[in-house]
């Protein structure tokens, strides 16, 4: 019979009330992981167990599949009684969750409300990232070019006039009615643009309210016009450029007709609506709610439209192949094909799309770039009950179909218990091993210490509570699903100014989309996997490697500290370290040229 550990009765009702408070808002989730964390340690949860694959795919499939919720058989006494406790809980909060989304759909029709005006309208941040746009401006931005979505932020052409608008009304010193406006001339005809600040809320950023008017967007509905006073197809869009303020000339040109036949249309128009002169029409026009309704009896919401979300793209370089097992293993290919070959393991709920935007940069260091998807991520299926120690079997059949005899591997942030895995296997045809922003493993509650507030939860629970894992990481892929940018601008908040100026180019930020939509593709559960595998599936002791070993890593990295990094390089015989002093956990991007040569360099004295 197990040992049972006494909980207090006010930590108890602290991490219940934690539960229902994170049911309603996701911003109380590290607080309710950290209670639990704090409760663990105390409780003397010090030496990390690890879990077998089969108990964490019972885990796992468990939460997705509305079962009862196991334990791994190595769960201490407090994890079993703090899970028994909390579980009716969590159920009850889940619960919960779905009320709110049944909110969430009133808010959707709430918004369906804008999406029926004739203006463009967007919720934007000082950065002029959008939270929200309706159908009129995202019709806008399909058929102009002075105003543009690029990579989850709007921009003006030029890009001055909207940035210093949002400066200047989302400033600390601006009252809740400050507002400017703008004009943008393009070819397609001029842009109106009103940017007002919006009254201060609990948000932390900024916010500011953009009206965008097309000239050549119609104010009246074509179908409108005709149901509200009878007219015909052809007097009703005479009519829609009357109201845009068009003189009878110019509407008969626009609809490539004569002036003589408008003319007969517009003496229908005025018996049809009780007028006589041009100026009554719109007058009389204008005095209907139809310019108050763009749906015209078509659906509320457009798509999502080319800006919004970024479309799957693929290049000459992109591959994808049958392994033994009858899986499919995509990879990108990019860089100079003649040079030599590196092969990456991307990070955690990463793809083979998060790479530097500019090849060139590799083929100025004759190095050609291929990064395979593991299982369940992008393109490549998944692999029921895989291990790390699976992967450079599928590694081996990747070299093999590019024909490749030798071939470095480099290993980014949480690829790199694959790139260790891969090395071990393969001594015979790895020059050479690269790691890029090390991610340590976790073997005592102290070595989570060495993580980010941000991550340092998830990988408590992932280590030991994997059964409260999936509901967490749960939360981060509906966010990654619902809005991409909106993802990535929150996560922004949390790192350092190094890091934040990598995000700030805009092709970086449609990558990293790109990547982060394919680690969600085949659902969370596979999410889920591949950070139990990451923390419970390797170590570094025993590890021995026949190639030189090498570590990039910045001393600025808010995911995992620089003295982890140097504890870590210790343990492995020869390795060496290469301290970036201004770089953060993305110095694979913000310093890749320099990466890229002294792995040139290596791999050219090993040859």
């Amino acid at each position: 019979m197990r040992e049972t550990v006494d909980i207090p009765a006010e930590t108890l009702s602290r991490l219940i009330g934690l539960i229902y408070g994170a049911a309603s808002d996701d911003d109380l989730w590290p607080s309710l992981l950290q209670a639990m964390a704090d409760f663990l340690m105390q409780a003397g949860a010090q030496d990390a167990r690890l879990v077998s694959t089969a108990e964490t795919d019972a885990i796992v499939a468990s939460w997705f599949g509305d079962t009862s919720s196991p334990l791994p058989s190595t769960a201490s006494a407090a994890e079993q009684q703090v899970f028994q406790l909390l579980a009716p809980h969590f159920v009850r909060a889940w619960d919960m969750r779905q009320t709110q989304a049944d909110a969430e759909t009133h808010r959707q029709i709430s918004d369906s409300v804008l999406d029926r005006l004739p203006v463009g309208v967007a919720l934007v941040e000082n950065t002029g990232a959008v939270v929200s746009m309706n159908r009129a401006l995202r019709l806008i931005l399909d058929n102009n070019d002075g105003l543009v979505l690029v990579a989850g932020r709007m921009e003006s052409r030029p890009r001055k006039l909207l940035e210093d608008a949002l400066r200047e009304v989302t400033s600390a010193t601006a009252h809740p009615g400050t507002r400017t406006a703008f004009r943008l001339e393009q070819a397609a005809g001029p842009l109106s643009v009103l940017v007002s600040k919006l009254q201060p809320t609990n948000e932390t950023t900024p916010l500011a309210m953009l009206w965008v008017a097309s000239a050549d967007v119609p104010l009246v509905p074509e179908g409108g016009l005709r149901e509200l006073f009878g007219l015909t197809a052809a007097e009703a869009r005479l009519a829609q450029r009357l109201v845009r303020g068009l003189t009878l000339e110019e509407s008969a040109q626009d609809l490539g007709t004569t002036t003589n036949t408008a003319k007969t249309q517009l003496k229908a128009i005025f018996a049809k609506v009780g007028v006589r002169r041009q100026p009554e029409l719109v007058q009389a026009i204008w005095s209907t709610p139809l310019w108050l309704d763009q749906g015209g009896g078509q659906p509320n919401r457009l798509p999502l439209g080319k800006h919004a979300t970024p479309a799957p793209r693929t290049s000459a370089g992109d591959g994808r192949m049958v392994l033994p097992d009858g899986r499919a293993l995509a990879w990108s290919d990019s860089g100079d094909p003649d040079g030599l070959p590196v092969i990456q393991m991307h990070g955690l709920s990463c793809s083979r799309h998060l790479r530097h935007p500019d090849d060139a940069l590799l083929r100025e260091a004759s190095i050609r770039l291929i990064i395979p998807e593991r299982p369940g991520t992008g393109d490549s299926d998944p692999m029921p009950g895989r291990k790390v120690a699976d992967w450079p079997a599928d590694v081996r059949a990747l070299a093999n179909h590019l024909k490749l005899d030798r071939f470095a591997v480099l290993g980014y942030s949480a690829g790199m218990p694959y790139a260790f895995a891969t090395a071990q296997a393969m001594p015979e045809r790895v020059s050479a091993m690269f790691i890029v922003a090390a991610t340590p493993p976790i073997e005592r509650v102290d070595d989570i210490k060495a993580y980010s507030a941000h991550f340092r939860m998830a990988l408590m629970v992932a280590r030991y509570m994997p059964n409260l894992l999936p509901p967490l990481l749960h939360v981060v892929v509906r966010s990654i699903r619902k809005d991409v940018y909106r993802y990535i601008e929150s996560i922004l908040k949390a790192m350092p100014e190094v890091d934040q100026q990598v995000f700030r180019q805009a092709a970086f930020r449609e990558n990293y989309a790109q990547e982060l939509l394919a680690g969600v593709k085949h659902g969370g559960q596979h999410f889920v996997i591949e950070t139990l595998l990451n923390v419970h599936g390797w170590q570094v002791d025993g590890h021995r490697f026949a190639m030189p070993v090498e570590f990039f890593h910045g001393a600025l990295d808010w995911h995992v500290s620089i003295n982890a990094a140097r504890a870590l390089v210790r343990r492995i015989p020869g390795a060496q370290l290469h301290e970036v002093e201004d770089g953060g956990h993305f110095l694979i991007y913000s310093h890749w040229r320099n990466i890229l040569h002294t792995m040139r360099e290596r791999l050219s004295c090993i040859a």
